[in-house]
C-alpha cells in the first residue's frame, strides 16, 4: 500500500471532534463517533497491510504483533505510568481502587468489558474515569486477534472470496448492533461485536470489492458526501440516541466514502486533508486520543468543576503538546527501521516486562483498596463517612416505602432520585419524634419528572414507569387534609403536580 497524507488529515477530522466533544463542547454533541472513523480507518489500513504482505509471502503473525506493539504500547506505558502517579498523588482510596482495576483491564485489552458492566459511556460515573477511553483500544484488540488468520486462511484455503466471508461478517456484526442496542443499549456501545463491522467496512474498502472510480467528478460528488455525514454526525448525534446501530451509519459511511473517492483520485477534499496542519494532528492522533481524556478528568477531579472558558482551552493545549512530545520522542523511536528495538525477542520481552509491572501496580492499588495509607487517620474517618448508608435504603430503592410513627395516618411523601434516598433518614427521624407517618419513594437517576425517560439507560421506560406508579399512588394514599404534626410545624411543602391535563393540589409531596 502507498501511503496516503489524506487519510493522515482523516485522523485529525475523527480526534478533533472527540477531544471536543469530551471537554464538553455542546455544539459537538455527537463529537464521540470520531471513535468511529478511528474505526474505519484501521480496518482499511490493517487489511491492505495484511494482503500486501500475504501476496509478498512475508505474512506471519509474529510480525502482525511486533507492528501491533510498536505502534499501540510505547505511547501507552508512557500515558499509564504518568496517569498511576496521578491517581497515587490525588485519587481517594474508592478510586484510586477503581483506577487499578481498570488498568489491569487495560494490560489485558478487555476494559471495554470492565466499563459495560460498570456504567454506560454518557452516564455521570464515566466522567471521572482516567482510562475509559481505552474502551476502543480493546475492541480494536480484540478485532484483530482472530482478524490476519481469517483473511489468511480466505487467501489460502478460500481462493480469495473475501466478499462472501467479510460482507456475511459485516451483515452479522451490523444486524447485532442494531438488535443489541435497543435492549442492552449501555452494555452495546462497548461491545466489540456490535464494532466489528465498522472495521470489516474498511476492510472491504481495501480488499478492492467496489470498483475504483474513474471518474473525478463522482469521486469529488461521493467526498463531499462522505464530509456532511461526517459533519452531520458530529453536530447533530447525541448520547439520547441509540448508538451504535444504525446512527453508525453516518460517520462510518462518510468516512468510508472520503477513503474511497480518494483512492485513485485527487479529490478536492482530500487535497484539503493532505495539508499540512491537517496531516500534523492527524500524526499525533493516537498520542492526542491517549492523553485528552485522561488530562480533563483528572483536571476536573483537582479543581472540583467541569471544564469550562479558559480551562477548555488550556486542557486542549496540554494535550496537544504532550501528544506532540510523545509522539516525537515516544511513538516515532519504536517505529521503523531506525527503532530503538530491532530485536523483535526483545521488543515483546519487554512489552511483557512493562506490563507485568502495570499489572502489579494495578495489583497494590486493588488489593490495598487504594492505598489509604497515604491519608491521616481524620482524612480516612471522613471517608468512611461515605458508606454510611441509610439501613432501608436497599430495601425501599426502587419501591414505596413508610417511615415514621406507624400509628398515624400518612400525611408526607418524599419523591426523587438518589438525592430523595440520601435526605430519607433525616425524614424518618423527624417524622418519628414528631409521630408523624409518611412515605418514601426513590429510585436512583429517575428525577420525579412526569413521562421521563433516561436515554442513557437500558430500560428507558424505568423512570416513567417508576414515575408513574408514585403519581398513581399519591392519588390514590395520601389524603388531602392531612396533620403536619405538632404545634404546627411543617415537614413537607405543598407542591401542586400537573400530570396527564390533571391538576392534583392538596397532596404534599417533595
Amino acid at each position: 500500500m502507498t501511503h496516503r497524507d489524506d487519510i493522515d488529515g482523516l485522523r485529525a477530522v475523527a480526534i478533533v471532534p472527540v477531544l471536543l466533544f469530551h471537554a464538553g463542547v455542546s455544539r459537538f454533541s455527537g463529537g464521540f463517533t470520531g471513535v468511529d472513523v478511528f474505526f474505519v480507518i484501521s480496518g482499511y489500513l490493517i487489511t491492505g497491510l495484511i494482503l500486501s504482505n500475504i501476496a509478498e509471502g512475508k505474512f506471519s503473525i509474529a510480525h502482525f504483533y511486533e507492528r501491533r506493539v510498536r505502534r499501540i504500547l510505547p505511547a501507552l506505558f508512557f500515558l499509564l505510568i504518568c496517569a498511576s502517579i496521578a491517581a497515587y498523588a490525588l485519587l481517594m482510596p474508592d478510586e484510586a481502587r477503581e483506577f487499578g482495576r481498570s488498568l489491569f483491564a487495560t494490560m489485558f485489552f478487555s476494559s471495554n468489558v470492565l466499563f459495560a458492566k460498570q456504567t454506560g459511556y454518557f452516564q455521570n460515573p464515566a466522567e471521572m474515569k482516567p482510562l475509559l477511553h481505552t474502551w476502543s483500544l480493546a475492541v480494536e484488540e480484540q478485532f484483530y486477534i482472530l482478524y490476519p488468520l481469517t483473511l489468511f486462511f480466505i487467501t489460502r484455503y478460500l481462493r480469495k472470496q473475501y466478499a462472501v466471508v467479510l460482507l456475511s461478517a459485516l451483515g452479522l456484526s451490523l444486524a447485532f448492533s442494531v438488535w443489541d442496542v435497543h435492549f442492552h443499549r449501555s452494555v452495546s456501545f462497548y461491545s466489540s461485536a456490535a464494532r466489528a463491522w465498522e472495521l470489516l467496512l474498511g476492510g472491504i474498502l481495501a480488499v478492492g470489492l467496489i470498483p475504483a472510480l474513474r471518474h473525478r467528478m463522482l469521486a469529488n460528488s461521493l467526498a463531499t458526501i462522505g464530509v456532511v455525514l461526517l459533519a452531520g454526525s458530529f453536530l447533530f448525534l447525541s448520547g439520547s440516541l441509540p448508538f451504535p446501530g444504525l446512527n453508525a451509519l453516518y460517520p462510518t459511511v462518510g468516512t468510508a466514502l472520503i477513503i474511497y473517492s480518494g483512492a485513485q483520485n485527487k479529490t478536492i477534499i482530500s487535497k484539503i486533508l493532505s495539508t499540512k496542519p491537517f496531516v500534523f494532528i492527524g500524526l499525533i492522533s493516537y498520542s492526542l486520543y491517549l492523553w485528552h481524556w485522561t488530562l480533563i478528568v483528572f483536571f476536573k477531579y483537582y479543581s472540583l468543576r467541569q471544564l469550562s472558558g479558559w480551562n477548555v482551552a488550556a486542557v486542549i493545549s496540554a494535550a496537544v503538546i504532550i501528544a506532540t512530545l510523545s509522539w516525537q520522542f515516544v511513538e516515532k523511536p519504536f517505529r521503523g527501521k531506525r527503532s530503538l528495538v530491532q530485536s523483535r525477542k526483545f521488543l515483546f520481552s519487554g512489552a511483557a516486562a512493562g506490563s507485568a509491572i502495570f499489572v502489579l501496580i494495578a495489583g497494590v492499588f486493588f488489593l490495598t483498596h487504594g492505598l489509604p495509607a497515604r491519608f491521616n487517620q481524620q482524612v480516612l474517618r471522613l471517608l468512611a463517612s461515605k458508606n454510611d448508608y441509610w439501613a432501608k435504603r436497599e430495601a425501599c430503592m426502587d419501591r414505596i416505602c413508610r417511615v415514621g410513627d406507624n400509628r398515624a395516618e400518612p400525611s408526607f411523601i418524599l419523591w426523587g432520585d438518589s438525592h430523595a434516598g440520601a435526605i430519607a433518614p433525616v425524614f424518618e427521624q423527624i417524622a418519628t419524634s414528631n409521630h408523624v407517618s409518611g412515605f418514601v419513594a426513590f429510585s436512583p437517576a429517575c428525577a420525579p419528572l412526569v413521562g421521563l425517560k433516561r436515554y442513557d439507560e437500558d430500560d428507558l421506560e424505568k423512570c416513567a414507569g417508576f414515575n408513574k406508579s408514585v403519581l398513581e399512588f399519591i392519588e390514590s394514599s395520601i389524603p388531602k387534609e392531612a396533620a403536619m404534626g405538632r404545634n404546627g410545624a411543617a415537614l413537607c411543602f405543598s407542591l401542586a403536580i400537573e400530570s396527564n391535563q390533571r391538576t392534583m393540589r392538596d397532596s404534599r409531596v417533595f
